[in-house]
């Protein structure tokens, strides 16, 4: 049911990297962001994946991960990704960025549901090294501009979702689960 993969789909930072990620399985979590809705058609959104330690090990440092106090990925490497999908957007298609957001953040969620309903999990990261990340993945060719960062892997943390008035500041509990302040469906619905 959607209502599950849609619960379970947090934003992990701790991943058990002994997991690996297939390219063919970051394949079809690009073709099922491929099938979603794009403005006017246009198709801007261009893709470079990562399921080598290798490559992963170039784009990590670039990633600068929104993390509470205490986070597992400070310390740990075997906490990190199994895999990355960069993502870009092709400017020759799209002149102004801006206008590829709403395809943006429909792709990445159908790629993080795909991922959930596969056992795995994600984050999406748009605070990252741009020109760095271009230099590493050697995308000289073309006019691509990355606009974000969806590393994937097996979760390894537990998150708790709370029912919250208006705090949203995630957090570590003294056991290690991370608890994810939501709002009440009461405090976001503006009109009847």
């Amino acid at each position: 049911m959607l209502k599950d993969l849609v619960l379970h789909n947090r934003s992990y930072r701790c991943y058990d990297s002994s997991v690996k990620i297939s390219n063919e399985l970051l394949f079809e979590l690009i073709s099922l962001a491929r099938l979603t809705a794009s403005t006017g058609n246009v198709q801007p959104l261009k893709y470079f994946i990562s399921a080598s330690e290798e490559t992963n090990s170039l784009i990590f440092p670039l990633l600068r991960w929104a993390k509470p106090a205490a986070s597992p990925l400070d310390t740990d490497e075997n906490a990190r990704p199994a895999a990355y999908i960069c993502m870009f957007v092709d400017t020759n298609l799209v002149p102004a960025l801006h206008s590829s957001y709403i395809d943006a953040g429909l792709a990445a969620q159908t790629i993080l549901l795909g991922a959930s309903e596969q056992g795995l999990g994600g984050c999406i990261i748009t605070n990252f090294d741009k020109v760095r990340l271009k230099r590493e993945l050697m995308v000289t060719i073309g006019a691509y501009e990355p606009l974000m960062v969806i590393a994937l892997g097996s979760p390894n943390e537990d998150i708790v979702l709370e029912e919250t008035g208006y705090e949203t500041k995630c957090y570590y509990d003294g056991d290690g689960v991370r608890h994810v302040p939501k709002r009440q469906l009461m405090d976001i619905i503006i009109g009847m």
